[in-house]
């Protein structure tokens, strides 16, 4: 899995220069290591489209736009902070993002001749979507989502659901990658976000350890 070398300046909508965490340097760099220029991408985001703004620096858009960003459907603020944000940080001339709010009850706003699903939210409201289209479309070659947290059930559905489609696994842990056709040569395993209840038990474990150490240190040397 190739890593891109350089990430490219991200602004806010102050113009303040963004800092990437961990977690999004590893999803930029998975998703520049599978995505190709001439893909077209449906992108569940979540997080102020500062990941979307990197994807699209890959894109070649002959025409309208290859790369459909869709928000939850309670995140109305963010759709400005998000449109002043793709406004600020494409950086070809080129590249443009669609961005629209998600609606359920609307079917027709997915491009059809979609070859990659992202799926970077984990706003509960893009999952059955996700898994529809996952099964539906046509083109599909690409499929990169989030599982950190509680997502065992997603992941199982989208097993059930892709390796049918030939679909093969490459990446597994915080975000799962599936390429169609493509077998890897490793399977490459990211490691999860510690839960809050993991850090807690390990703080606990911890302290007891010291305790233990403390009182056999007394115990043997009074």
């Amino acid at each position: 899995m190739s890593r891109r070398s350089a990430l490219p300046t991200l602004v806010d909508t102050d113009f303040k220069r963004v800092e990437l965490n961990n977690s999004l340097r590893t999803l930029i760099n998975l998703v520049h290591s599978f995505l190709k220029p001439n893909d077209i991408v449906i992108d569940f985001n979540g997080d102020g489209c500062v990941t979307s703004c990197f994807f699209n620096d890959i894109i070649v858009h002959e025409g309208d736009s290859n790369h459909s960003v869709f928000l939850p459907n309670d995140d109305t603020k963010n759709l400005e902070k998000c449109s002043k944000s793709c406004m600020q940080n494409i950086y070809s001339t080129s590249s443009k993002i669609k961005l629209k709010i998600f609606s359920k009850e609307e079917t027709n706003i997915f491009p059809q001749n979609a070859t990659t699903l992202l799926l970077e939210s984990q706003s509960s409201c893009f999952q059955e979507t996700f898994i529809e289209l996952c099964s539906n479309l046509d083109h599909l070659r690409l499929v990169i989502f989030n599982t950190d947290g509680n997502f065992a059930d997603l992941l199982q559905r989208v097993n059930t659901v892709l390796l049918p489609r030939d679909f093969y696994l490459h990446v597994v842990g915080k975000y799962t990658v599936y390429v169609k056709n493509v077998k890897p040569k490793n399977i490459v395993k990211i490691n999860k976000t510690p839960q809050p209840s993991q850090v807690l038990i390990g703080i606990i474990l911890f302290f007891c350890a010291m305790f233990v150490c403390f009182s056999l240190k007394h115990f043997f040397w009074p």
